[in-house]
C-alpha cells in the first residue's frame, strides 16, 4: 500500500506543506520504492524545514545512505548535531554564505563547551595545499564569529585523501569534505 500512502501524504502536504510527519514518511516510502531522486528531494525538503532534533538526524542518515552528503551528523561533546555541508567557492578556499551559517552553529556549540577542543578535519582529494587553506579559513572564521573561542580551542588537520565514513554496513568515500569532533585536552 506504499503508493496509496504516498498519495495520502501528498494530499496532506497540499493542506500543510510543512507537515513533518507527511514529509518524513513520504520520503521514507519513496526510498522503499527505490525512487532515489524523489527520496533525495524529500529528505532535503524535510531538512530545510526541520534541520535539528532526533528526526533530522535520522533523515540525514537516510540522505547519506542515498549518497548525498549535503547534511551530516557530528558528535560534538555529548550532543549529536546535524550540520549542513561546508561549501566553498569552486576551486578555492573561500567559504560560501551557507557555510558561514553552519560554522556559526558549530562555533556556538564549541564556545559553550567547558572541556575539550574542537577539531576540524578537511579532506580534498589529491590537493593537500587546498585542504590546508580551507582548514585555515574555517579556523579564522570560527575565531572571528565566536569571540569567546581562542586559537588553542580549535585544532585543524587536512588531508589529500577522501574522508571515509561508515553508513550502515558500508564504508563510503567523500572526496571533498569537512568533519568535526570534540577531543579532550
Amino acid at each position: 500500500e506504499y503508493l496509496a500512502a504516498i498519495t495520502s501524504y501528498d494530499k496532506a502536504l497540499d493542506i500543510w506543506p510543512a507537515s513533518p510527519t507527511a514529509l518524513y514518511n513520504r520520503s521514507l516510502l519513496q526510498g522503499k520504492l527505490g525512487r532515489k531522486p524523489e527520496a533525495l528531494e524529500g529528505w532535503q525538503e524535510y531538512l530545510s524545514y526541520y534541520p535539528s532534533g532526533g528526526m533530522a538526524r535520522k533523515a540525514v542518515n537516510h540522505l547519506n545512505l542515498l549518497g548525498d552528503y549535503s547534511f551530516r551528523n557530528y558528535t560534538l561533546g555529548a550532543r549529536t548535531v546535524t550540520v549542513e555541508k561546508i561549501y566553498f567557492e569552486p576551486f578555492t578556499a573561500d567559504l560560501t554564505r551557507g557555510a558561514e551559517k553552519s560554522l556559526e552553529f558549530v562555533g556556538t556549540i564549541a564556545s559553550k563547551m567547558k572541556k575539550g577542543r574542537l577539531q576540524v578535519l578537511v579532506y580534498q582529494l589529491k590537493n593537500k595545499k587546498l585542504a590546508q587553506k580551507k582548514a585555515i579559513n574555517i579556523k579564522k572564521y570560527l575565531l572571528n564569529s565566536n569571540p569567546s573561542l581562542k586559537k588553542q580551542d580549535i585544532g585543524i588537520s587536512w588531508f589529500d585523501t577522501p574522508e571515509k565514513i561508515k553508513i550502515g554496513k558500508s564504508t563510503r568515500n567523500i572526496n571533498d569534505s569537512v568533519s568535526f569532533f570534540i577531543s579532550g585536552r
